[in-house]
């Protein structure tokens, strides 16, 4: 019998899909930047400190940015 898992070990992007994962980060982290700056001007509950704001846009942008390429 075989594992549910089996298969679903990532595979290394081609240079192709780096590239176009490249070009896709940086034309929408400006959108998730301001994104950020604006979940700073909200009220905030949470406690501890918070990461800086262009640590928060990159953690969004290589959230959301993977589902672009699932096929």
């Amino acid at each position: 019998m075989t594992s549910v898992t089996e298969g679903l070990t990532p595979r290394p992007l081609s240079r192709a899909k780096e590239r176009d994962y490249r070009v896709i980060f940086y034309c929408s982290f400006p959108l998730f930047l301001a994104v950020a700056l604006v979940m700073r001007l909200l009220p905030w509950d949470g406690a501890g400190r918070r990461p800086g704001v262009l640590s928060e846009a990159r953690s969004m942008a290589n959230t959301i940015i993977p589902f672009a390429f699932m096929h």
